[in-house]
């Protein structure tokens, strides 16, 4: 099942033209995470309308207070994707501009706010977006995105009758419509990283109490005909 389908994700942080680029400072997933420059992530996922992309943090060191806004430029893009954002405290709407800005946020020196990014990819291709982050009518710096999604050739046949619940669930989650053969399950995080391969189950209740609260993937395989059903399920307690 890993090589199923595969999504790259390509993150790069694109220097800035002149030395402000160092009054601004970038991490990846978290406040103290990887400073981005010339970084590559790979994910390996399944085309889906939620990819979330790694949160970036955008960290204000200039010396002074700033109003921060993104601009979202779309380099390429296949038909039917799209994609969203938040920053600071403000979530978008998906816009078909290809070049688009958001609000500006006042970021007080040392400050940090969030920069979350959404993809839909529901077919295979590629598409490339920039990210510039800008202040005082000036881009500052830019983060180049690229989403990969490919597949193998292997036709995905959806099991109609399956049935999974509670969702969200808690510990449990049970499972009807798979028959009594052998199948399997792929869990896929949120960001499309695999977690765990469960194969030839017969029992009809997976155990989920050791995954952290979130949005999670899960691709069903019939192990007698092939088919196969994905599903998004959240953990919440």
């Amino acid at each position: 099942m890993k090589n199923l389908l595969k999504v790259q994700l390509i993150v790069l942080l694109v220097l800035s033209f002149n030395t402000v680029s160092a009054q601004i400072t970038i991490t990846l997933d978290s406040l103290d995470g990887q400073l981005i420059s010339g970084s590559e992530y790979v994910i390996d996922t399944i085309p889906t309308n939620s990819i979330t992309v790694p949160h970036f943090y955008v960290t204000n060191n200039t010396g002074g207070t700033e109003n921060i806004s993104i601009t979202r430029k779309v380099l390429t893009q296949p038909d039917g994707w799209f994609n969203s954002l938040c920053w600071g405290d403000l979530c978008y709407a998906v816009s078909p501009s290809i070049v688009w800005s958001s609000e500006t946020k006042q970021v007080f020196d040392t400050q940090t706010e969030e920069l979350s990014i959404y993809v839909g990819a529901p077919v295979q291709g590629i598409a490339h977006y920039r990210y510039y982050i800008g202040y005082a009518h000036v881009y500052h710096d830019s983060v180049d995105v690229i989403v990969k999604v490919e597949t193998n050739g292997i036709d995905v046949q959806i099991v109609n009758n399956l049935k999974l619940y509670p969702n969200p669930a808690s510990n449990v989650i049970n499972l009807e419509g798979v028959g009594e053969d052998l199948f399997s399950i792929t869990i896929y995080d949120s960001f499309g990283h695999e977690l765990n391969f469960l194969d030839n189950l017969l029992t009809k209740t997976i155990d989920v109490s050791n995954l952290p609260i979130g949005l999670y993937l899960f691709l069903i395989e019939d192990k007698q005909t092939g088919k196969i059903r994905k599903e998004k399920v959240i953990i919440e307690r």
